[in-house]
């Protein structure tokens, strides 16, 4: 699925533009970026991976087919050279097992080092319960749990969606105050991004709470903070299948797994692109696919 935005169009322009985007795909809409134009930015590309879950292909058993994806992926991306990559969670499927997270971090070592990688917790990364000392460990073992950069001109900004599924209420709450905080200093920023690795939603904002969504309230609550602090995109992984839908303006991108895939779901990458004029993209490819991409 392929998407592009941008902020503050005319609803005249908007029209126009979704219109001629139907032609092409039919996921697609489209505002312009609010900047400050005498600035000049760039455009950039940057990868996102979720869910390479080593182990989970066999059971635990073993994790040598989920490295292999991991590897091809990692070695592709390194050709491509993208602006930095980010990591939606799920980078083992054994909570704490020392082999995986070994075999993780040995891949994801080969990666160049001129590109950045963001990473945030699934829940197989921290484990059920999401308790403070199983966050701790996680944090021990891959480093923060939440961050936010900014990137010509773009904002994002990773959070831990763990502590908010399993209702770690002073884990969430902390987060919460430093989240809140972020997002109100970055509101002129041309584009805003949440990272996490729950969908707060999979197909529709009013959809029942299930174990790949976060509950209503959760949704109205952040929902509620990203549209007061102009927040663009929301991107996630977990859901081992690729999805987009919207409310409110605000899209939710779920994307597919590098490892095992679900449902009708295939092994894949997602590739995101933002021009010059503050229009993001992005598209989802096979893993087979993206080993074919000659350029970004």
């Amino acid at each position: 699925m392929k998407r592009i935005k941008s902020k503050q169009l005319s609803r005249i322009a908007t029209l126009s533009i979704c219109l001629a985007a139907l032609v092409f795909c039919s996921c697609s809409s489209a505002r312009r970026a609010g900047t400050n134009q005498r600035h000049k930015y760039h455009s950039f590309t940057f990868v996102q991976l979720s869910d390479p879950q080593l182990g989970f292909l066999n059971g635990n058993m073993n994790y040598a087919e989920d490295s292999v994806l991991l590897s091809r992926v990692i070695r592709k991306v390194n050709s491509l050279k993208p602006s930095f990559v980010i990591m939606t969670g799920d980078m083992t499927n054994a909570s704490g097992n020392a082999s995986q997270i070994g075999c993780y971090k040995k891949v994801v070592s080969t990666l160049r080092k001129s590109i950045p990688l963001y990473q945030i917790p699934g829940n197989h990364d921290v484990g059920k319960g999401s308790t403070d000392e199983k966050v701790a460990k996680y944090i021990s073992n891959y480093g923060p749990d939440h961050f936010s950069f900014d990137y010509e001109g773009c904002h994002f900004v990773g959070i831990n969606s763990c502590v908010i599924k399993d209702a770690n209420k002073p884990l969430e709450d902390k987060q919460w105050d430093w989240l809140a905080k972020d997002l109100d200093s970055k509101k002129g920023s041309r584009l805003s991004f949440v990272i996490c690795h729950h969908s707060f939603f999979l197909r529709s904002y009013t959809e029942k709470v299930s174990y790949s969504n976060q509950t209503r309230g959760v949704r109205d609550k952040y929902w509620e903070l990203f549209k007061k602090n102009g927040v663009d995109c929301v991107i996630s992984g977990h859901l081992h299948d690729n999805l987009c839908s919207e409310h409110d303006g605000i899209e939710m991108v779920t994307t597919g797994p590098v490892g095992k895939p679900l449902g009708k779901g295939y092994s894949g990458v997602c590739v995101w692109k933002v021009d010059e004029n503050g229009t993001y993209s992005h598209k989802y490819y096979s893993i087979d696919e993206f080993e074919k991409i000659e350029r970004l």
